[in-house]
């Protein structure tokens, strides 16, 4: 009894605080124990909604890892890339294992130790919280910064986290180690727009990721942080204070080695001087032109389609290789004749399906975006007249091998004005072979020829056959190519002769991948078959030949089997060589260009030593040579039409004559001839002074026509008849049975007369060697 009344008496001697102390450590256990209770229930449920949520994980990591849109070249080489968001998917086996430690080193050390939450850091935030009162530091591992990406958001406030630690769980029960850090190593944000570690290494230091340094990989690994100030492009000295941090943790955990860690402390960053602006870039440095062209074939082609959002694959018809070759030809060239006043160049080349191996639109996309291939429109100059003597061949207003009249010309048009086209070297008079006036591309007698097939029947074979869709003014001057057209009109006209009458259309993509992997469209050849009269087609595909040969483009004949046409604009505005060899078509062009204020190109003349059979034959030669190298084919033409395109009415009436209203003064001059001819002198005459082999028929539009001696092995072809010049008619030998222009096998003909422009285009297919 004693014994309790002294315990009740020691009880009731304590002092007031102790008992007040140890009431306050059990309501804070209380509140401590029910805290823990609310915080557990909350995070079970954000466990269960967690681990229900992991259905779409793969979605979203899809959304993270949607790799940039790419336009590449035939062999899949990248030409372009862009995204809303500067990223670079690189695989894991891809990165560095110095790499990805110095990732863990700055921002979990013991990331392959825990489970998606590590106690320590957690502890450290708790810590943080209690003697701040605020989420300063987050304590989160790389794993619950994946689940913030991927799930929560980045508002700062206990139940996210919460959120955070039960999803990093979820997700270390779904994704291995390895798994986790390849997705966050390509989410994370950098800084300067860079997503993940292939694109901050190409932003930062111009390289891949594979051949980043570990001082590199250091300075990056901490820009996670504070990637918008600390990054090395906005303050090196605060992102090397950084790259040493890293690299002692790195020491510290044994990451690497003592002498390691001395060689990347002293190493001196080589940071990018040239950062990229945008979310597009040009991985191969070239076809940057091309490139623009093709996107805008995909915004014709499919307005809404935005290769921003990602993930799509374009295919070009383009081989790099040669692009580069070709970029290197032109710029040279134009480098080399500057003193000349040659300040830009462009080139273009097509193989027989009509794919675009190289396109170089310029000198310098920098200064000059305009593409010069794919929007340019210049006078051709006389690489235009092979469609002015293929229409009359096709239509027998001239036959092959005919003297041609050399005779000047005066004409006078509505309103007065004069036009006295002329030769290059002044001579005049009498008459010429075709193959000579072509090959040496002799002026007045192309006019001649133009007057007697007539303006408008040319300009309706430009449309027609060979696919022309520049506006061409019918009249005399476009003999000698007084229309500006587009160089692959060029293209599209001159693959007509060496298909022997068929046409292709130049395009450059082959097929469009989306971002699931469908294909959205495969692009195949556009072929035109029988568009043209073969046998027409096969002589300007000779006469092209001796102007290889023996005429005004001999510079080409390093080109195996070449075929070209050379072509100069009055006052040497403009220089071309057009040309093809085996199953490849190449369009060549140069000219004086400046460019003025906002952005307008001024065009003036260059040195009058300049020609298209001079110097732009030498980029024609230079990329043809290495193209014929790799991409020669031997051309096989179908015999049977598949499809054509719709046919023109023809002009039942062609007067133009002499230019008209408002038609610039066109080329005169195509060059030099080569070296090794002297000029042809042609002394003044009369048609009595080379009476005609046929005397009984008389020379239409001043035309003679062609000998009867065809060389031996030639089929014969029917003659010509005469053109009635008292009205605008023309008689045309036709076969009885088929109503088409008569050949030498028809075993029966006729002699009709049409009005000029209704005539019969094609010769008949119906009869031949066989009967």
């Amino acid at each position: 009894m004693a014994a309790i009344t002294n315990a009740r008496n020691r009880t009731r001697q304590r002092p007031k605080w102790v008992r007040r102390t140890k009431q306050v450590i059990a309501f804070g256990t209380i509140i401590f124990l029910a805290c823990f209770a609310a915080l557990f229930l909350i995070f079970l449920g954000a466990y269960r909604k967690a681990e229900d949520s992991m259905s779409s994980l793969d979605d979203r990591v899809s959304q993270f890892m949607v790799p940039p849109s790419v336009i590449v070249d035939r062999n899949g080489v990248v030409l372009y890339r862009v995204s809303s968001q500067n990223r670079r998917v690189v695989h894991l086996s891809e990165v560095p294992e110095f790499v990805r430690n110095a990732m863990i080193a700055a921002e979990d050390r013991r990331f392959y130790s825990h489970s998606g939450v590590d106690p320590v850091g957690l502890a450290r935030a708790a810590f943080t919280v209690a003697r701040e009162g605020r989420l300063a530091q987050g304590g989160s591992t790389i794993t619950m910064q994946l689940a913030k990406r991927l799930y929560n958001g980045s508002d700062k406030s206990l139940p996210r986290k919460v959120r955070d630690i039960a999803t990093a769980c979820a997700i270390e029960n779904h994704l291995t180690k390895d798994q986790i850090l390849e997705i966050y190593l390509n989410q994370v944000f950098f800084g300067e727009n860079a997503y993940g570690i292939g694109a901050a290494s190409e932003v930062y230091f111009n390289k891949p990721v594979e051949k980043l340094t570990l001082g590199e990989a250091a300075m990056l690994a901490r820009c996670v942080r504070s990637p918008s100030r600390e990054n090395p492009i906005r303050d090196i000295k605060a992102a090397v204070a950084n790259r040493d941090i890293v690299l002692g943790i790195m020491l510290d955990e044994a990451m690497i080695t003592k002498p390691q860690y001395d060689k990347a402390i002293a190493e001196k960053p080589h940071i990018n001087p040239h950062p990229p602006q945008t979310t597009a870039s040009y991985p191969a440095g070239s076809a940057r032109y091309f490139v623009h062209h093709v996107l805008d074939v995909l915004h014709d082609e499919f307005p809404t389609l935005d290769l921003k959002q990602g993930g799509y694959r374009i295919q070009t018809t383009l081989d790099i290789n040669l692009q580069r070759t070709a970029e290197n030809v032109v710029r040279t060239v134009v480098a080399q004749h500057r003193a000349d006043r040659v300040t830009t160049g462009a080139f273009v080349c097509v193989d027989k399906d009509g794919k675009i191996l190289c396109e170089v639109g310029g000198v310098d996309f920098n200064r000059n975006q305009y593409n010069m291939i794919e929007n340019g429109h210049r006078q051709p100059g006389s690489s235009f007249k092979p469609f002015v003597y293929g229409t009359a061949l096709a239509t027998g207003a001239v036959r092959f091998g005919q003297m041609i009249s050399n005779e000047p010309i005066h004409t006078v048009d509505n309103i007065g004005r004069t036009w006295d086209p002329r030769n290059s070297g002044g001579h005049y008079g009498g008459y010429l072979p075709m193959e000579t006036a072509f090959k040496l591309s002799v002026n007045i007698p192309a006019i001649h020829v133009m007057e007697a097939v007539g303006p408008k029947t040319v300009v309706s074979y430009a449309h027609d056959s060979f696919g022309f869709k520049s506006e061409l003014a019918p009249y005399l001057p476009l003999a000698i190519g007084s229309s500006a057209v587009n160089p692959l009109e060029m293209a599209e006209g001159y693959s007509v002769f060496m298909l022997r009458g068929n046409r292709i259309h130049p395009y450059p993509i082959s097929q469009i991948q989306g971002p699931d992997g469908e294909i959205i469209k495969s692009y195949q050849p556009q072929i035109y078959y029988n568009v043209f009269d073969p046998t027409a087609a096969g002589e300007i595909d000779q006469l092209m030949r001796d102007v290889v040969e023996s005429g005004t483009g001999t510079r080409a004949r390093d080109v195996p089997n070449a075929r070209g046409k050379t072509g100069t604009t009055n006052s040497a505005l403009d220089a071309w060589f057009c040309g093809y060899t085996d199953g490849l078509i190449g369009i060549g062009w140069i000219a004086n260009e400046h460019m003025e204020k906002h952005g307008v190109a001024k065009y003036e003349p260059m040195q009058r030593g300049v020609f298209g059979g001079t110097v732009t034959v030498l980029i024609w030669e230079g990329i043809m040579k290495v193209a014929h190298e790799h991409f020669a084919t031997t051309v096989s033409v179908p015999a049977v039409a598949e499809a054509s395109p719709p046919q023109r009415p023809r002009p039942t009436v062609d007067d133009s004559r002499g230019p008209a209203p408002d038609v610039p003064v066109v080329p005169q001059d195509d060059g030099p001839r080569p070296e090794d001819q002297k000029p042809v002198n042609i002394p003044p005459s009369s048609p009595r002074d080379n009476p005609p082999a046929d005397t009984n028929n008389p020379v239409p539009d001043g035309l003679y026509p062609a000998p009867n001696d065809k060389p031996q092995g030639q089929a014969r072809r029917a003659p010509a008849r005469p053109r009635d010049d008292s009205a605008d008619t023309i008689q045309v030998e036709v076969c009885a049975d088929t109503g088409l222009r008569a050949t030498p096998y028809c075993p029966e003909t006729v002699v009709k007369t049409f009005r000029r422009g209704t005539e019969p285009k094609q010769r008949c297919r119906l009869h031949g060697p066989g009967g």
